[in-house]
């Protein structure tokens, strides 16, 4: 994969000290002054390719970075976004389970305060035939009112669930922002 980077250079380096001897085996000269000069061309020649491969090396190495900082960026985004999604299903399902437990705390609530006002009734009614009227009466506005009271308790705490019931779903965080089809970006 980067062999084929570097092998250009080296190729050329020994195409050049090879050209360079034949040619100067051609020339009328003395040996040692023939391989004294190749010697020169030869460290030349290297010296400039071996700048070359350090910069083709420079490029390949910030290739390599780049490459990495974009795939750590990916994974990162990859686990905001997990975290988020998970963090909205975690409060959902807490909600879910908050909302269970208390519609089970109300019911047994509601038993209980049925009961109590179906007796204090039951009480009011029997005071009214045992001559007791206005006791009876007292019991029965009384029974009357509580059972008011808390119908109109559980209609407002009823209309309240429903309404965090709407809200939590227009305001997911696990869901893109759109306008107008556009989608908006997360700032975080």
């Amino acid at each position: 994969m980067i062999m084929h980077r570097f092998l250009p250079g080296i190729l050329i380096a020994q195409s050049a000290l090879l050209g360079a001897y034949w040619l100067l085996s051609r020339a009328p000269m003395d040996e040692t002054q023939r391989w004294l000069i190749v010697t020169l061309l030869g460290f030349i020649v290297a010296l400039l390719v071996a700048f070359w491969l350090a910069a083709v090396s420079r490029q390949c190495n910030h290739e390599a970075v780049s490459a990495l900082r974009e795939a750590h960026a990916r994974e990162r985004e990859k686990l905001k976004v997990n975290a988020e999604r998970a963090k909205a299903r975690v409060m959902r399902d807490s909600q879910k389970r908050i909302d269970k437990e208390s519609k089970r705390a109300h019911a047994r609530a509601g038993f209980k305060v049925g009961a109590v006002l179906a007796g204090a009734a039951g009480f009011g009614v029997l005071m009214m035939f045992t001559q007791f009227v206005t006791v009876g009466l007292l019991m029965l506005t009384t029974a009357g009112g509580g059972l008011a009271g808390y119908l109109t308790r559980a209609r407002q705490e009823r209309l309240t669930r429903a309404r965090q019931e709407v809200i939590p779903a227009r305001r997911d965080p696990a869901m893109p922002k759109t306008v107008a089809g556009q989608r908006l970006e997360h700032k975080s």
